[in-house]
């Protein structure tokens, strides 16, 4: 039990203390009022120590936000960005299968399928065949290319037949072919330009362009909390003072000059 809190206890570290925030703010009281956004971000240096807390966050506003909504309450958007970055959430994929009794519409951003399928095994299956609108950016993994062209369909084509003949029974002949095609390509998802993509709704397909909206900086992008010293992971338990630790020998400390490799206590 121990070595499983070790895992997450630097990223509870981050949290600040509660006589730093102004006012307590939780999962469940947010879920019943849904007033305001919620915008939870990390930079590429912080992100390993923030990934527990993150995942935690997000599969607790998900794991609130199942039941459906009261008249007074409004639907909430998810919109997970890099969904491969972050932990397993557990309660992802029956947000995903159940949406349509929560009200709760889900956006998610990945960059291949298989990174989906590494990080939720099996569930992934169902999990991308449950999104209504599909919308498809260029991918130059072959197997991902291919995956892209399956889930955007095919078509039917008919094509007219002209067959000759020669001889005493000169003559044309002319049939209909029917044949079954991929409506887009592999290699035409592995060629597309930048900011073009394939949007499926439905048994609706349409290709687009979008351009690049250069945001305009309003807030500080980043502004760093003050923290606290913490205690190194390694330390001399002579350096723990008595008030708090008790005095190195409460704490099992023995000179090294008197050690007995024979002690108990050793």
């Amino acid at each position: 039990m121990l070595g499983s809190l070790n895992m997450v206890a630097d990223s509870f570290r981050l949290l600040p203390k509660r006589e730093e925030t102004k006012s307590s703010w939780t999962a469940t009281k947010w879920a019943d009022e849904r007033r305001g956004w919620i915008f939870i971000t990390s930079r590429p240096a912080l992100r390993d120590a923030l990934l527990p807390l993150i995942s935690l966050w997000l599969d607790l506003l998900v794991l609130r936000l199942l039941t459906e909504p009261h008249p007074h309450q409004r639907p909430a958007w998810f919109v997970i960005d890099e969904l491969a970055s972050l932990q397993r959430l557990p309660q992802l994929h029956t947000a995903i299968t159940e949406n349509r009794k929560s009200n709760n519409p889900i956006i998610l951003g990945f960059q291949g399928r298989s990174q989906l399928e590494a990080r939720y095994g099996n569930d992934a299956e169902a999990m991308l065949s449950q999104p209504a609108t599909k919308i498809f950016l260029r991918t130059s993994e072959p197997r991902a290319a291919k995956w892209v062209s399956e889930a955007i369909g095919e078509v039917e084509i008919e094509r007219l037949r002209e067959t000759h003949f020669d001889g005493t029974r000169a003559g044309k002949n002319f049939a209909l072919d029917r044949q079954t095609e991929p409506l887009v390509m592999p290699s035409e998802i592995s060629g597309m330009d930048d900011l073009h993509a394939y949007l499926k709704y439905g048994n609706y397909v349409a290709r687009f362009s979008f351009p690049y909206i250069e945001l305009e900086a309003k807030q500080q992008a980043f502004m760093e909390r003050e923290m606290d010293d913490f205690l190194p992971r390694t330390f001399d338990p002579r350096d723990l003072t008595s008030d708090v630790h008790g005095s190195a020998q409460d704490a099992g400390y023995v000179e090294p000059s008197t050690m007995d490799f024979n002690d108990t206590h050793l």
